[in-house]
């Protein structure tokens, strides 16, 4: 009787959504009975669930014991990003790094990267991930602002010429719309 509602305990928590209503003591009972290969999905799951019900400490709990049996992508990302909401920047880099590692592709964790490692004071490393994400996106305000802030700190005595370069700037009038101004100059009234 155990293997059969453990069975549909694993195939419910194989979907997504459905994980997502599957209440916590679900997971334990899942953590308790699964194999040792699988303990670590488990886990993940229960670290959802903790988060959905608030419960940020229990699911960073859980979050650490699944990358000690086993460290996937996605449980660092979750981690990483459950310690930057948190503004535990220092904490969120390692999970962040190792995010990157294996998916270089995610701007988002570049840009959260960036930005912890700016919270740090470490601005070499944060302008270095504000120039990649700037590379890809060039209209990403946030990296723009880190960019623009980290090497102004990194060297003080460019700050006017930095901050010059995100000033919009204007252009002369063409000599066809100069000429055109002279002849049909506007009335004031």
């Amino acid at each position: 009787m155990h293997y059969i509602i453990f069975s549909a305990t694993i195939f419910l928590l194989s979907f997504t959504t459905l994980a997502q209503a599957v209440p916590i003591s679900e997971f334990t009972k899942a953590i308790e009975q699964s194999s040792p290969e699988n303990k670590h999905k488990f886990y993940q799951y229960r670290a959802r669930a903790y988060l959905k019900e608030n419960m940020i400490n229990e699911a960073l709990s859980d979050l650490t014991a699944a990358i000690n049996l086993s460290p996937t992508v996605s449980a660092h990302k979750e981690r990483g990003e459950i310690y930057f909401k948190q503004k535990r920047y220092q904490e969120s880099i390692p999970d962040l790094s190792a995010s990157i590692k294996e998916n270089p592709n995610d701007l988002n964790m570049y840009r959260m990267r960036s930005q912890s490692y700016f919270a740090t004071e470490a601005y070499a490393a944060a302008l270095a991930d504000a120039k990649h994400v700037l590379s890809v996106s060039p209209d990403d305000a946030i990296c723009k602002f880190i960019h623009m802030e980290s090497t102004t700190a990194l060297n003080p005595e460019k700050e006017i010429i930095i901050h010059s370069s995100y000033v919009p700037t204007t252009r002369p009038r063409s000599p066809l719309r100069r000429a055109a101004a002279v002849k049909n100059p506007v009335k004031k009234s």
